[in-house]
């Protein structure tokens, strides 16, 4: 197992790179910062629910997201808060709201919960709960 422990900066750093690779729409990057399998729930009037087994299935979910980003001009994500807790020597919640911008100018802010497992390889994410499309999708008009 990792020799990180869920404190605030190393969490921080975390999310710092995941939001990177965001920035870069970088598929592959993000697959990497997953454990798998891996739960996403989206609430967006109503919860809908996925569960991706592999990386390769995380990219098929995750690639309209990117395009949807491309559409509306995303540059990048910063952490406006982020909400660290420990929950075992291995495991964490962090809660995060998210600053989305355009290169100009502020695009939207949306709230984020990840429960995170230590690995060999680090801090990986093993569920996401998050309300963006509705903001997202207010970007486009929709």
């Amino acid at each position: 197992m990792s020799d990180e422990t869920a404190d605030q900066a190393t969490v921080s750093g975390f999310f710092g790179g995941y939001a990177r690779a965001f920035e870069r729409f970088d598929l592959d990057a993000l697959a990497k910062r997953l454990a798998y399998p891996c739960q996403i729930m989206s609430d967006a009037g109503r919860v809908a629910t996925f569960s991706m087994a592999s990386a390769g299935d995380y990219r098929k979910r995750v690639a309209p997201l990117i395009d949807l980003y491309r559409r509306v001009g995303v540059a990048r994500g910063e952490i406006a808060d982020l909400d660290v807790r420990g929950v075992t020597e291995r495991t964490a919640i962090a809660r995060v709201r998210w600053r989305v911008h355009s290169a100009t100018a502020p695009l939207y802010e949306f709230d984020a919960a990840y429960t995170l497992v230590a690995t060999l390889a680090g801090w990986k994410i093993a569920a996401i709960i998050h309300d963006e499309l509705p903001k997202l999708q207010g970007c486009l008009g929709a």
